[in-house]
């Protein structure tokens, strides 16, 4: 099956992620049951869904461990059969510690590393006071639980499993005001508190992410829902139109990941 791109500019990488899915589809025809990809970063995700819905794709499902997970696994499934959460191939591991260690991300990340575990097959890394959780193909599930002793010079216990205790709960800071129109240029000035000419300035030079696609164009026109990220200053969703004022300008509301 090849899906239409719809205008969206693709990378080498983009094309081999969708023709190789595209050969997943067609065994899950053949042989009757869902395949499944390694993790996909949050803006792989997203790029498939999108291209999905649009192309009328709708036997898929994406899913990463939890509710709001950055990196997930895609399912795609056969005709009139639905994988659900617990037909993914991942586990989840808690790596217990003192409260008084500090372990980062990175920390996590590195160790994983140094047993020679691809990134493609660790999911997202949620770090907590006296524990983390890890989400992994469960490939390396068992290379993870008997490998890791250590992370850096903190003894650590790592158990399968997780306490949804440690999944940070998503928080936004809102950002309203009036723009003159729905131009990229507008939208940024506010979101990111600066005048129009520098934000035109910015998209110019450094591009902004919109929906998966970097836009250069200040003059790109933004809806409700898109989703936008500016490298240095972080991710937001364009989340509403309130209506115009008097003088014509665009009452909006923007939402920041906080």
């Amino acid at each position: 099956m090849k899906f239409n791109s719809f205008g969206i500019t693709l990378s080498e990488d983009d094309n081999i992620l969708l023709r190789s899915i595209s050969d997943k589809i067609a065994l899950t025809e053949k042989h009757f049951s869902p395949k499944f990809t390694f993790f996909l970063d949050e803006r792989q995700s997203e790029l498939v869904e999108m291209i999905f819905k649009n192309s009328g794709f709708d036997n898929f499902m994406l899913f990463g461990g939890y509710d709001n997970a950055k990196r997930k696994i895609l399912a795609v499934n056969p005709p009139y059969s639905y994988a659900n959460s617990t037909d993914f191939p991942l586990k989840a591991v808690t790596i217990s510690y003192r409260k008084s260690d500090s372990i980062s991300h990175r920390d996590i990340l590195g160790s994983l590393m140094a047993l020679n575990i691809e990134r493609k097959t660790v999911g997202d890394i949620l770090v907590s006071e006296g524990k983390s959780v890890v989400f992994l193909y469960e490939t390396v599930f068992d290379d993870v639980v008997f490998g890791i002793k250590k992370i850096g010079r903190i003894g650590v216990k790592i158990e399968e499993g997780f306490d949804e205790s440690v999944i940070p709960e998503e928080k936004f800071k809102e950002i309203s005001g009036t723009i003159a129109s729905l131009r990229l240029d507008c939208v940024l000035s506010l979101a990111l508190k600066i005048s129009r000419e520098k934000a035109a300035n910015l998209i110019k030079k450094n591009g902004v992410t919109v929906n998966c696609q970097d836009q250069f164009s200040v003059s790109y026109v933004m809806k409700e829902n898109d989703k936008f990220s500016v490298k240095g200053y972080g991710k937001f969703v364009f989340s509403s139109i309130n209506g115009t004022s008097k003088k014509d300008r665009i009452h909006i509301t923007i939402n920041k990941y906080i």
